[in-house]
């Protein structure tokens, strides 16, 4: 079903797409011969004629209509500019048959211009015929040979070939050896681990007891709602399908399908009632005989292993993980709120320290902890990073971007083998690439853009019923917890002269989780018998591989979950969520930030940071879990850069590392990794070899691999990076495009980035000269190309960044000493008896005893000491430095980013684009209005717009009309296939 939908509408638009491509080549072919007749027919004596001659042509060929007096008429074309220029020059012409005032020079510029619009017809022609050509030859199916057949460049190529597949193959033999084997779990010792976990003594009294009470009538509460009738309907499947095509489950063709099928209600109809039924005998549901894998090659540059189920088992599926998602994330927050047992990060002030504050600054405590660090670390791991994989609402889409992927350093796998290695890439000739083959605040004058919210309630309740967004990207999570770890060094290193981080995964947590795991903790939460039985089945799919002989037997799966599964994510959270918690009550409310299997704990208290380890370390040997070694690291940072401190011997030892960034040591501060750079370089060089076949398809791998994959793993600018961190990026991005496109010699020229590179291509393959840059740029509605480029978007932010970050907290230290010395001063001013009386405060009565106290100012450490549970209420406190440091600056802010003359030719471009002009492109695309537009739209057209201007009359290459859009942007949404 869904392959004859996918492959009906494809076919359509194929034969649409070649009809177009016929006509674009009978219209061009006609211009031209008008053109050339029009020309030929000239009058070399009379002026008048010419001009007659030419305007009569430029009418013609623009299909510029006549109004009754034989004039160009108005408002009937889509080029409004060019009648009214026709129409005043026939008024001018008839001027000129009687006045001889009229110049010769005038009746030169006049003819010189409508040549020019004989010549930009040719010119769009021509392009258009260019952009007909490159869509051929993107539709056109790939052949094997197409990845080695490159001008003789195959003995380059196929030793990479030959390990790849030796990579695929192990990676195919270690996941059935990891998934068909089950995972060895005590059960009675995993059991009491809950129960010192969750039940505390006596149960009647416990708090924890009384919790886990509640979660478990939830459970029950919601097992019910789940039974009723008519669970699928219209409207639940569209959100349904929304969230299937947003993530990366599917395979093309079933992704059209799914299209198809939104698009209809009556196939809408018919799938509620088959789901409806399924549901009802949820008991007897089954995988079927058998659910055939695949492997997939990721831009990482791992093999993923997926399952192929048919499209009403995805429905399905994805629907009740979807439920069981929005419920354990709701149930999970319930569990954490305030009054139960989770141990609150903000710790209540002793009273005495409070009544001594309340006296010597004569003000009372009772609301300082409103918006404070603490306040703030609280808020931003709780929305962020609690749960984080489950969803907050059914709607909600977990987004996917081609290329937002973590970049990896060493071989590994998790559902996956990681097929790059040193080994592999740097001791190999490197095949040439040939033609052969938030919010927003403004902060000194620069908009940025918080990390966190800028106010959040102090309730959990009232911060659980705040609006939730429509997506999530787990990407931006990442990137914001770099930030959050950047902050907290410099900031705990400073404070407290003392900050230890450490970060670790979970091994192939996909493939090892036992089934026996899950059981035993969901059973413990309250989950029933019959639910147990379906999650079972779900995980005991019946598996063999599509490109495994017939005779092959179906096996089933003994451990691990199947990858992209709402569900299985829902069965890891609630797995994780002990992990969490355990952590919590080990370290007495320290957060463990975690997403998904990638777990980060850090803290000012060393002693802190040594039970969270041995926390996560006795929960995966309970669990039955494996840590990634090789992914486990831990640094400690003194505020003394001469000092190099001492690290538990419990720790693990090793760096941590993050993508292509490395937190050093030394200064707390992330630093591109240039070895795992190397390592990319030339895989690209190698994934952009394999698509030389179609100009479209090296441009899509060049967006996703160098542009977005490079970036994501570069990590996203913020204050707390400082600018160094942006010119790193930029100078590793120049590196990048003069490493990729070294040895390209054999086109004619010696490309030393992407732009040159394609010009020789497009010069040699079609004999095209003279390419304007906004070909390559342009979004494809334009009749561009959609190249993208990564220092745009880079430098728009780089003058926004603060210089130095250390800068802040030495003002906050200076900040914090003046106002210390302004409150001395004030206390000392006041009468004793106005000390004495307490006025300003709630305890009238309560004077310190100390010699001679009640008359001397407590001490600068004393008036620091609880600087992050308390909000002082100064400029410049603590908690203003700590979300100065998260912020991340906005595209295009305050000064940055380019600005447009009201009065030049490019207002006018803009504005005749005209409603066409509202183009969905991946970036925002070039709009009518100049604000509507997205920053990096904005740099694209100032750069290269004047000159498309000058030589196209206006902002598009080639006629939209004329594109086959419809089959460009299909293969546009289709998922990149990188090259094994």
């Amino acid at each position: 079903m869904a392959s004859n939908s996918g492959s009906v509408f494809s076919e359509t638009l194929k034969e649409i797409t070649n009809t177009k491509l016929q006509e674009l080549s009978k219209r061009r072919a006609a211009f031209e011969e008008k053109k050339a007749a029009i020309l030929s027919s000239l009058d070399d004596r009379d002026k008048i004629k010419r001009l007659v001659t030419l305007s009569d042509g430029v009418k013609s060929c623009y299909a510029i209509k006549l109004d009754g007096s034989g004039y160009a008429a108005e408002n009937v074309s889509k080029n409004a500019s060019l009648e009214v220029e026709l129409k005043n020059l026939d008024s001018f012409i008839a001027q000129a048959r009687y006045d001889p005032s009229i110049s010769t020079k005038a009746l030169d510029k006049w003819e010189a211009s409508l040549l020019g619009h004989l010549d930009t017809m040719s010119l769009k022609y021509a392009y258009a015929s260019l952009y007909a050509q490159l869509v051929t030859e993107w539709l056109a199916p790939e052949s094997p040979s197409d990845t080695t057949d490159v001008g003789g460049d195959e003995e380059m190529t196929e030793p990479f070939e030959t390990i790849d597949n030796a990579k695929k193959l192990e990676a195919k033999r270690q996941w059935e050896q990891d998934v068909f084997v089950p995972g060895q779990v005590d059960e009675a010792n995993l059991r009491r681990f809950l129960e010192e976990l969750f039940i505390d003594e006596p149960a009647d009294s416990s708090k924890k007891a009384k919790t886990l009470s509640k979660l478990t009538e939830s459970i029950k509460d919601f097992e019910k709602k789940l039974a009723a009738p008519n669970q699928f309907n219209a409207y639940t499947l569209k959100w349904v399908i929304e969230g299937l095509l947003a993530s990366d489950r599917l395979s093309n063709e079933k992704r059209e399908a799914l299209r198809d099928f939104i698009r209809s209600d009556i196939i809408l109809g018919e799938i509620a009632d088959v789901l409806n039924m399924r549901l009802a005998a949820l008991d007897a549901w089954t995988w079927g005989d058998n659910v055939p894998l695949e492997q997939r090659r990721k831009i990482s540059g791992v093999y993923g292993v997926h399952m192929d189920e048919e499209l009403l088992q995805s429905i399905f599926l994805q629907y009740i993980g979807v439920k069981w998602s929005v419920f354990f994330k709701r149930a999970f927050k319930s569990f954490r709120r305030r009054g139960g047992p989770w141990t609150d990060i903000r710790q209540p002030v002793p009273e005495i320290d409070g009544l001594r504050r309340e006296y010597y600054l004569q003000s009372d405590i009772s609301g300082w902890q409103r918006d404070s660090v603490q306040h703030v670390r609280r808020s931003m791991h709780r929305k962020d990073y609690f749960m984080a994989r489950l969803l907050d609402k059914e709607s909600q889409k977990v987004e996917f971007v081609e290329g937002q992927e973590e970049a990896e350093d060493e071989e590994c796998y998790e559902e996956h083998v990681y097929i790059l290695t040193h080994a592999t890439i740097r001791h190999r000739a490197l095949p040439s690439i040939s033609r052969g083959a938030s919010k927003r605040k403004r902060v000194g004058g620069k908009v940025m853009r918080m990390a966190a919210p800028s106010q959040d309630s102090d309730s959990e309740t009232e911060s659980d019923s705040e609006p939730n967004p429509d997506s999530k990207n787990h990407m931006q999570a990442k990137q914001r917890l770099l930030h959050i770890l950047s902050t907290e060094a410099a900031v705990c290193s400073k404070i407290h002269n003392d900050f230890t981080a450490i970060h670790s995964s979970f091994d192939r947590w996909d493939s090892l989780l036992p089934h026996t795991t899950v059981h035993t903790i969901l059973a413990f939460f309250g989950v029933s018998d019959a639910w147990l039985k379906f999650f079972a089945k779900f995980l005991e799919v019946p598996l063999r591989f599509t490109d495994d002989p017939a005779s092959t037997v179906v096996r089933t799966r003994c451990r691990g979950t199947p990858t992209s599964h709402t569900l299985s994510d829902v069965f890891g959270e609630a797995v994780f969520f002990c992990l969490d918690f355990a952590t919590n009550q080990s370290t007495g409310g320290g957060l463990l930030y975690r997403l998904y299997d990638d777990a980060w704990f850090w803290s000012a208290s060393h002693d802190a940071a040594t039970k969270a380890w041995a926390t996560i370390q006795r929960f995966a040997a309970v669990a039955g879990t494996e840590l990634n070694t090789a992914k486990t690291g831990c640094i400690r940072i003194s505020g003394d850069p001469d000092i190099t401190p001492a690290i538990h011997d419990s720790l693990p030892r090793g760096e941590i590392q993050w993508g292509f960034l490395k937190l050093s040591p030394q200064t707390g501060r992330f630093e591109i990794n240039q070895g795992m750079v190397d390592t990319h370089i030339a895989e690209l060089r190698r994934q952009l070899h394999s698509k030389q076949k179609s100009m479209f398809s090296f441009i899509q791998t060049w967006n996703s691999y160098a542009n977005t994959f490079f970036t994501s793993n570069f990590g996203e600018a913020a204050n707390c990076f400082g600018r160094a961190h942006v010119d790193a990026m930029l100078e590793t991005h120049s590196r990048i495009q003069r490493e990729v496109f070294r040895g390209t010699e054999g086109l004619g020229v010696e490309a030393s980035s992407v732009v040159e590179y394609l010009k020789a291509v497009l010069r040699q393959r079609y004999q095209v000269e003279d390419i304007p840059d906004a070909f390559l740029f342009f979004p494809v509605e334009l009749g561009g190309l959609d190249l993208q480029s990564p220092f745009v978007s880079i430098l728009q932010v780089r003058d926004s960044i603060l210089a130095d970050p250390a800068s802040l907290l030495e003002k906050f230290q200076q900040a914090e000493t003046e106002e210390y010395r302004a409150a001395k001063a004030r206390f000392e001013g006041w009468p004793n008896t106005y000390k004495n009386s307490s006025s300003g405060s709630n305890n009238t009565h309560w004077v310190p005893q100390g010699p001679g106290e009640a008359h001397t100012f407590f001490g600068l450490e004393e008036y620091g000491r609880w600087r992050e549970e308390l909000h002082y209420e100064y400029n410049t406190e603590l908690v203003d430095v700590y979300r100065q440091l998260l912020e991340r600056p906005v595209q295009g802010g305050g000064g940055a980013g380019v600005r447009m003359d009201d009065a030049g030719a490019l207002v006018s471009a803009l504005i005749a684009l005209g409603a066409h002009g509202q183009y969905a492109t991946l970036r925002g695309g070039i709009k009518r209005s100049w604000y509507e537009m997205e920053p990096y739209w904005r740099w694209v057209v100032a750069l290269y717009g004047p000159e498309v201007v000058a030589r196209f009359g206006g902002l598009r290459l080639v006629d939209s009309g004329l594109l086959p859009m419809g089959m460009v942007n299909l293969f546009r949404e289709k998922r990149l296939n990188w090259q094994d």
